[in-house]
């Protein structure tokens, strides 16, 4: 004859292997996804638009994408290189290059002032973000110089503002 004690005790005994068992597949299980979370997958994970794909660039092409005249009116900056943020209410400047170019930027406010800003871009980087802060309503033109270890120097406008 069994006591109540023998049989909570063998129940408890019964338990605990299931248990056992349970958080052992549990823990495999666990693991399984962990795992499979750390492989690394090549598709892009932002909609975000494509960089050049290109690295370098031949030495006679300009760095800014659009040539420079010796004289004359600058040519409008060239949309693959130079992207204006649309929708916003002051300048937000992106540029595409390449490892060793260098960007400057003067906005040309209305009142005759001006506001500059520079990048050079490290090992690696292939874009720079620009936050000017300067309102739309005051800005005239905005100037982007550019050179770079390849690729000739070269500067060019933009316009259209707003």
């Amino acid at each position: 004859m069994y006591s109540a004690e023998h049989v909570t005790a063998g129940s408890l005994r019964g338990f605990l292997m299931a248990s056992k068992g349970v958080t052992a597949a549990v823990l495999v299980a666990s693991t399984a996804i962990a795992v499979s979370a750390c492989t690394t997958d090549d598709s892009p994970q932002s909609s975000s638009p494509p960089e050049p794909a290109a690295e370098t660039r031949s030495p006679g092409e300009p760095v800014l994408g659009v040539a420079t005249p010796d004289s004359g009116k600058l040519p409008e900056c060239a949309a693959p290189v130079v992207q204006r943020k649309a929708n916003v209410p002051t300048a937000e400047l992106t540029v595409h290059g390449v490892p060793g170019d260098v960007f400057t930027y003067e906005v040309r406010k209305n009142d005759g002032s001006t506001a500059t800003g520079r990048s050079e871009f490290g090992p690696g980087q292939r874009r720079a973000a620009f936050t000017t802060g300067v309102p739309n309503g005051e800005i005239n033109n905005i100037q982007i110089s550019a050179q770079g270890r390849i690729g000739t120097p070269g500067t060019c406008v933009i316009s259209t503002i707003g």
